[in-house]
């Protein structure tokens, strides 16, 4: 959580009472209630200042429309924030992340549904975790503590002798058969559990193998070990299958039960001081290297994705057809955070003036698609409400180019399905085109910001804002729907597609 906040806002220098000094800066991070042991760790680098402190007592602290609020996954059961609080928050707009760190409680496994319940949007901290609650979204990785970073900067220049020693994360708390000996030398095992950040450093300079043996989700201790030679191994089992996440040598993911973990442990020892071994776990330590630079693009780059707002106008479009919706996933799937709000044709009741049959209409019509879409967390089955990542609404119960909410720093008008159809850097097609510009022959395409001024919002239609725009947009009538349809299957089953 700490590393997510102060990556997000590492890039941008800040300001006058922390306000971005430059337009390129999207977000302004604060943590409410920062853990002073991680907080100096930041504060002594490039980090420092990137992420504000709102103490827990504050008043001053209400949140308004545009904010974000990230809490970790089941955040209800205690992590020293009031409810109320954060539900004040996003009454007046204000959209929340699940970042989810783990795929179980202590006893029973979480559900998706529970973890986005009233709309909060789940972000994986994992590969493994993502693909287990089907994410459609990139998950953000974190890095480690910095402090872990500057003691291997010191242990790589003065490597520390090793000894025969094997430290366990205990978390697993199972019965496991492992070796006394290993080349008629005596091993010493000790469980990581009760030391300071201090001495578990040392203990890993010491030791030769780090294991674990429930790998709920990312688990620290072997990201931490490998940096100081302490080779990990880790159970054959949930996040240690994700090969991306654990991109080990095939020999150290093992059965936590028989004799192949105490096999695995006596060949690591008989083969330490090879070149082969070290070649082996290269990939994985150079992974866990590299996390403190990915995961500060990562997460600046999801947290940029917050200033996109699209409004979306249906009248005249066919509403039986889902590909309003199913272009917002697209959209989604790159932009996790943008906002989307989309306005169907308002057809009044015979006798209830308060229901309006068309927004029903669609609302039925798409009901599987949106139980789909109400556990990711983006809307709900009545359309959503304003703390939603996606709105939708009737023509008649506001002005349909005006947005119920601002969200966002931009809002990209439409009056036909728009759907994403690729991004730098991936093999995602752009309807057969190469070019990389934004398409204005959308129909009724056009951009305005969002700008202030006495206290009250307006939209500034003149200002030249499309360099700012994501420029992989395009209707999804001129992709064509088995496009889209190869962009989301992994997300959507088939048969909604063919009932359409």
């Amino acid at each position: 959580m700490h590393s997510a906040c102060f990556n997000a806002g590492a890039n941008g220098a800040n300001g006058a009472n922390g306000a971005p000094s430059s337009p390129s800066t999207p977000v302004q991070t604060s943590f409410l209630g920062l853990n002073h042991k991680y907080t100096v760790q930041y504060q002594s680098t490039a980090y420092a200042n990137s992420c504000l402190e709102i103490p827990r007592r504050t008043a001053k602290f209400v949140g308004n429309s545009q904010d974000i609020i990230v809490v970790p996954e089941n955040w209800q059961s205690g992590i020293g924030v009031s409810i109320d609080f954060v539900e004040t928050a996003r009454s007046r707009g204000a959209r929340g992340i699940s970042y989810i760190l783990s795929i179980a409680s202590k006893y029973l496994p979480y559900t998706l549904a529970a973890l986005t319940q009233n709309g909060w949007i789940p972000v994986a901290h994992s590969h493994y975790t993502r693909d287990f609650f089907g994410i459609p979204w990139a998950p953000l990785l974190s890095p480690l503590e910095p402090n872990l970073y500057i003691a291997e900067e010191i242990y790589s220049q003065h490597l520390s002798a090793k000894e025969d020693l094997i430290v366990i994360d205990d978390d697993a708390r199972i019965v496991c058969s492992v070796p006394s000996l290993s080349n008629s030398k005596p091993l010493e095992y000790i469980q990581l559990s009760g030391f300071s950040g201090r001495e578990v450093v040392d203990l890993y300079q010491r030791a030769k193998i780090t294991i674990d043996l429930y790998t709920n989700g990312l688990e620290r201790a072997t990201l931490e070990g490998v940096l100081f030679d302490a080779y990990p191994i880790v159970v054959l089992a949930d996040n240690g299958l994700n090969d991306i996440d654990f991109n080990l040598p095939s020999f150290a993911k093992v059965n936590a039960y028989g004799f192949e973990l105490a096999l695995t442990i006596d060949y690591v020892l008989s083969n330490y001081e090879t070149k082969e071994l070290k070649q082996a776990y290269q990939p994985f330590k150079s992974f866990v290297l590299n996390l403190k630079v990915q995961a500060m693009a990562k997460s600046h780059a999801l947290f940029h994705t917050r200033r996109y707002q699209y409004q979306i106008l249906l009248a005249g479009y066919d509403l039986n057809a889902p590909t309003s919706l199913l272009g917002a996933l697209s959209i989604f799937q790159k932009h996790p955070l943008a906002s989307i709000e989309i306005i169907v044709l308002s057809q009044p009741h015979a006798t209830n003036k308060t229901r309006d049959v068309g927004l029903e209409r669609f609302l039925r019509r798409h009901s599987p698609l949106l139980v789909i879409l109400e556990r990711l967390g983006l809307t709900n089955r009545q359309g959503g409400q304003m703390y939603h990542n996606l709105r939708i609404r009737g023509s008649q119960t506001l002005d349909p180019n005006v947005p119920s909410v601002i969200h966002g720093d931009y809002l990209l008008f439409a009056d036909e399905p728009i759907m994403m159809v690729g991004a730098p850097g991936t093999n995602d097609l752009s309807c057969g085109r190469n070019d990389a510009t934004l398409h204005p022959d959308i129909k009724g395409f056009r951009v305005a910001k969002f700008e202030m001024s006495d206290n009250n919002w307006y939209l500034n239609f003149n200002a030249q804002e499309n360099k700012e725009m994501p420029v992989f947009i395009d209707s999804v009538q001129k992709c064509g729907r088995s496009m889209l349809r190869s962009m989301l299957i992994d997300f959507v089953p088939g048969y909604l597609f063919k009932s359409y």
